[in-house]
């Protein structure tokens, strides 16, 4: 079977004849209609869409390297759309684009195409008209976009510039991407082990070192339900504007979650600190809340913040140079973290002591698990 394209360009008569003069009209020679592949290069190229304006340099790349491969490239313009200009939204336009594509890939004489695309709308626009052709098809997306430029200095996206945001209490913030150097601790060849748990959030297998559950939501609860009724109270109906006072109670309820974010990252801040400070092996339980969410402990939990005191833990320990391990928590509850032994059941979640049957050591199921994980991690013996 030939090529799709020899049904334009390998035609006899007049018709391929036709096809291939208006070709080399734009100064092709006639060496391009040998059977060679010809691969069409859809581009997204726009000055209106700050995402696709690079990618003119892009499709010349991409065209020499079908001539260097033995193709015969054409490119070809299709619609743009980007999210910075484009009013309502990008998003209504997608459909639209999808069928451009198609029928301009489907009504030439094309035997593959390289889509060229820069944002979250024109790639599955172009995707979803390579799909319908049936055509083979490679996607090339333009990467980040490029940074502005402010007083000779590059912004916005991109590694070292500055990302602009607006909270829900309309404070404004700006954050630094920069490469930050390590800070290597004095090695102190010690081993702790970490089991993430609701009642303690940090049970390590040292005690001074365990992190208690600090129950930040439950402190500011009295303030939470008194300005929550304040803005039941003022809600104001779906076809008028919200009351001066039903804003301010909003504002406050969010000021108080903001407050409380910020006691819970600095705890988890200030514990993985001296986590990291006192240990330079750190075995911790790879725990995935999820499961949380689903029980009667998901307020807890949630107030608990495991996995921003996880974090915090993991950017420290990378920060400090220290050799942190994230252990399956698999079987943790019935291996005996002194003998290895394995227990014969599974222990349920109110059982709190975990008891040997192999060697007779009985200790806090927390603190048993904390130093499995030291085990698993290969941190032995534990000092």
């Amino acid at each position: 079977m030939g090529r799709r394209s020899q049904a334009w360009f390998g035609a006899s008569g007049r018709t391929g004849m036709l096809y291939r003069s208006w070709a080399r009209n734009e100064g092709f020679g006639g060496e391009v209609f040998d059977g060679r592949p010809v691969i069409g290069i859809a581009s997204t190229w726009s000055e209106l869409a700050p995402c696709n304006a690079h990618l003119d340099r892009v499709a010349e790349a991409v065209e020499r390297g079908v001539w260097m491969a033995g193709g015969f490239p054409l490119e070809f313009p299709t619609m743009s759309t980007g999210e910075t200009l484009m009013r309502p939204t990008a998003m209504l336009y997608r459909n639209l684009l999808a069928m451009e594509a198609e029928e301009l890939v489907r009504a030439n004489p094309l035997d593959g195409v390289v889509l060229l695309s820069g944002c979250d709308k024109t790639t599955p626009a172009l995707l979803l008209a390579a799909a319908s052709v049936d055509l083979p098809a490679v996607m090339v997306t333009g990467g980040p976009m490029l940074n502005g430029k402010h007083q000779g200095r590059d912004v916005g996206s991109g590694s070292g510039t500055d990302v602009w945001r607006c909270d829900a209490l309309g404070d404004w913030f700006c954050s630094f991407v920069v490469v930050a150097a390590p800070e290597p601790l004095p090695a102190v060849d010690r081993a702790i082990g970490i089991d993430w748990g609701v009642s303690t959030i940090a049970t390590t297998t040292d005690d001074d070192h365990d992190l208690a559950h600090p129950q930040r939501r439950r402190s500011a609860q009295a303030k939470l339900a008194r300005y929550q009724r304040m803005m039941a109270r003022r809600k104001p109906p779906k076809i008028k504007p919200a009351s001066t006072g039903y804003k301010k109670a909003k504002r406050q309820v969010a000021k108080l979650h903001r407050q409380v974010a910020r006691q819970r990252s600095d705890d988890a801040r200030k514990w993985a600190r001296g986590v990291v400070a006192a240990f330079d092996q750190i075995a911790a339980e790879d725990f995935r809340p999820r499961f949380l969410a689903r029980s009667t402990m998901a307020k807890r939990a949630a107030d608990a913040a495991i996995g921003a005191t996880k974090a915090a833990l993991v950017h420290m320990a990378d920060k400090h140079g220290r050799d942190l391990r994230i252990v399956d928590p698999a079987y943790t509850t019935m291996d005996c973290s002194i003998c290895g032994a394995r227990a014969k059941h599974r222990l349920d979640l109110s059982e709190r002591t975990y008891a040997c049957e192999a060697c007779g050591v009985v200790l806090p199921r927390a603190k048993n698990e904390a130093a499995v994980m030291v085990v698993r991690a290969g941190f032995v013996p534990l000092v």
